[in-house]
Formats: C-alpha cells, structure tokens, sequence
C-alpha cells in the first residue's frame, strides 16, 4: 500500500499550501444523496483520517487541496469500500450530476469565499492505491458574492 502524502508528493512538482483531511459522502446533493456526484465533505483531523474506515458504500475519505486553479482530490483506496471502487471510481471517470457547493469551513481552510464544483464527468486517474480526481471550480471572490452560490445546495 502507497503512503498518500508520498504519492502527490511525487506526482506533482510543487507542494500544496493546504491540504484537508476529509470523509466525503458521495451522491447527489440534490436527490437526497442518491446518485452520482458530491453530497458532503466533512473535515477531519489527521489522526483521525489516517485510521479511518468507512461503514457505508458512499463514504470514502479523501485529501484536498488547490492546485493550479483547480480543486483536486485523491482517494486512497484503503478508505472506501470494495462496493463504493466498484460504483463510484472504475469508470475511469467520476460522474458529477449535480454543482457541488463547498462548506464554508473548508472554503475558510483554502482563503477562498465560496466555491463550487460545477456538474460534469471528470477522468478519475488511478495511480498505485489512489484514485484521484481534478474538478475545476467556480470561486467566488467575496461572502457576499458567495452567497448568490446558494441557489446550488439541495433544498
């Protein structure tokens, strides 16, 4: 098994400013998380995400950061399950069905204001144990901008 920290930083020239540990749900936000997509990300400490080990199908953790205007996540294999691989990652694609709105705390983490991952197929690579993801995003400058980003998030 490939050491994830190891892994970005191999395979990418600079180092992330930020990187945040998190349990992403997946689905869509808009179909009571049913479905393709991104339906939440919680952020977790890093103790905590290294012993992780999901008890559903549509939770995996993953780690993620900026890098060049783009958000990307990498999801080791070791934090999902056999079931959610097979549903969400084999593809070769990562399937968004609908925008994606980032929670306030992590957009805080980034220095950002608010951000969206716009809906879409996106390559899913697989490297070694790690299947990662580049989603470009839609960013907002300023909160009160942000909050026209809104309209997004699942009623």
């Amino acid at each position: 098994m490939i050491d994830i920290k190891l892994h970005i930083a191999m395979n990418q020239k600079t180092t992330p400013a930020v990187q945040i540990h998190v349990e992403a749900q997946l689905g869509n936000p808009q179909a009571e998380c049913k479905g393709f997509g991104i339906c939440t990300l919680d952020e977790m400490n890093t103790e905590t995400w290294e012993i992780y080990r999901p008890n559903n199908i549509r939770r995996a953790k993953a780690l993620l950061w900026f890098e060049n205007g783009c958000l990307r996540f990498a999801f080791p294999e070791n934090g999902m399950l056999i079931p959610c691989r097979a549903h969400f990652f084999f593809s070769g694609s990562f399937l968004v069905q609908s925008p994606f709105v980032l929670p306030k705390s992590i957009c805080r983490i980034l220095g950002i204001a608010a951000a969206a991952i716009p809906a879409g197929i996106y390559p899913c690579e697989r490297d070694e144990d790690v299947f990662t993801i580049t989603f470009p995003v839609e960013m907002e400058e300023n909160e009160a901008i942000g909050a026209n980003m809104l309209w997004r998030k699942a009623v």
